[in-house]
């Protein structure tokens, strides 16, 4: 991988004044991120990793830096910083290791899942400051954070998933959102880019929600597949997906140009009773996908909507347990914070680390190796 942390970090805007800049902006942000790679997530931990190591870090990436920063000029550092500026710098390192990650990867595995999340500790009575909420693309294959966005608190996810479409302008993606996401602007904003969607759809669109459930009605799906997980504590999941062409067929004028192939997924779960004898529990759901991208085999889309959860279980539950950021209570720019651990999860999944939690506890016992991992 020919991009380094310092070569996009070295481009983030310095909020302080020109003069006596004893900490240097990227090496301090390269340090950081080293920190939450070893499991450093707070500011005290940050600052006493630095000061703990600082002898190799400086070894390893030599600067000006004659002592570590405290913890008190670390936080309002990172309080006072540009979350935009560093975002881009955050941007072109995470598309430089998705690029890595997609090698002799065909167009079909450019899926990326799009959704929001709360940083819970971020709300402050005194202020009286909502919790933040920051918008996240991660690319499946690698598990690939590749953008965020501040989202207002006067508007919600949905314009700023579109408006990051746009923005990113990324061609041949297939995006799969939740149903909230359901909305002919996200499927238009998704072609204007070249990119197709795969959206879940509930009550939320009432109209089309009867469409579909009607096609299976009146029409006979076109393939279905069907797997079986293994048990795996106390528990069995049998899903089964059908494709049914749809577009002219819902009958909704709206709709023609963006649903054009519809998706049922039922999935049957087997669950164990403890203190019955072990008998099993039996439960069925049936959820409806549609999507605008056409010309794939059923078992393309069953793996593209199972993937979607993948941004719930490898980033956000990851995030808030092992990360601790159900637990943070910073308040002020939380969203650099945030930023700075994506880059340590990037780093960490690029170089082959799958338990996020004890994969930063060796990363603790060994500094050295870490300052040389691959896009470092």
């Amino acid at each position: 991988m020919s991009v380094t942390l310092l070569d996009v970090l070295v481009d983030v805007p310095d909020p302080r004044r020109a003069e006596g800049k004893r900490h240097p902006l990227p090496h301090v942000l390269l340090f950081c991120i080293l920190a939450n790679l070893c499991g450093a997530h707070s500011y005290k931990r940050m600052a006493a990793f630095i000061r703990r190591h600082f002898k190799l870090l400086k070894a390893h990436f030599p600067c000006d830096m004659k002592e570590p920063i405290g913890k008190s000029q670390l936080r309002d550092l990172l309080a006072s910083l540009c979350p935009e500026g560093f975002e881009a710098a955050f941007r072109i390192h995470a598309a430089a290791l998705e690029a890595d990650a997609l090698v002799g990867k065909g167009i079909d595995e450019k899926t990326t899942a799009v959704d929001g999340t709360v940083l819970k500790g971020s709300a402050d009575t005194a202020t009286n400051q909502k919790m933040k909420q920051i918008l996240s693309m991660f690319g499946t294959v690698g598990r690939v954070i590749l953008a965020h966005v501040d989202i207002d608190q006067k508007t919600n996810e949905i314009p700023v998933a579109q408006e990051l479409i746009q923005e990113l302008g990324l061609k041949d993606r297939l995006y799969t959102f939740d149903a909230l996401h359901c909305q002919v602007k996200t499927f238009e904003a998704a072609n204007a880019a070249g990119s197709h969607v795969l959206v879940q759809v509930k009550d939320n669109q009432e109209g089309l929600a009867e469409a579909v459930e009607r096609l299976a009605v009146t029409n006979s799906p076109v393939q279905t597949c069907e797997t079986t997980d293994k048990v795996a504590r106390g528990r069995q999941e049998t899903r089964r997906v059908e494709m049914f062409d749809a577009g002219p067929l819902l009958g909704l004028k709206r709709w023609e140009p963006h649903a054009l192939v519809a998706l049922r997924v039922t999935r049957t779960v087997r669950t164990r009773v403890p203190g019955a004898c072990w008998l099993w529990k039996t439960t069925v759901e049936i959820s409806w996908y549609v999507t605008n991208r056409v010309g794939r085999r059923v078992t393309y889309y069953a793996k593209a909507i199972r993937e979607h959860w993948s941004i719930e279980n490898r980033n956000h539950r990851v995030r808030d347990g092992s990360m601790g950021e159900d637990a943070s209570k910073i308040r002020v720019n939380p969203g650099i914070v945030a930023r700075l651990k994506s880059f340590a999860l990037n780093l960490g999944r690029a170089n082959g680390i799958d338990n996020i939690q004890h994969g930063f506890w060796l990363n603790l016992q060994d500094v050295a190796s870490v300052c040389a991992m691959k896009g470092v």
